[in-house]
């Protein structure tokens, strides 16, 4: 089974060196194996059921707040789009221009 691992170091990476350089976003490109998207589709699934356990008290943590849930719903439909649609980035902007 391919690993996400490297992709998110490199993209984790990419980030922190935005934000210490100041901005307050940065466009990071990777190339992914198509299998990638039914990884992240997996993941989101187990989270959002994840979230679901904690609101109704069944873990003992605390559920995602919105704004975290908002931004893997975006992470996930980008991945997706684009792997499997070979759609164009939809920035986080945009996202939330449209989504609101």
């Amino acid at each position: 089974m391919i690993s996400p691992a490297h992709a998110r170091f490199t993209g984790r990476r990419l980030a922190e060196q935005a934000a210490a350089a100041g901005r307050d976003t940065v466009d990071i490109d990777m190339a992914m194996p198509h299998e990638f998207s039914t990884m992240v589709q997996r993941l989101q699934q187990a989270v959002s059921a994840a979230d679901e356990l904690c609101e109704q008290m069944q873990l003992l943590t605390l559920a995602s707040p919105p704004e975290i849930r908002e931004l893997r719903a975006w992470m996930t439909h980008e991945l997706v789009a684009q792997i499997e649609d070979d759609e164009p980035p939809v920035s986080w902007a945009d996202w939330l221009r449209g989504n609101a």
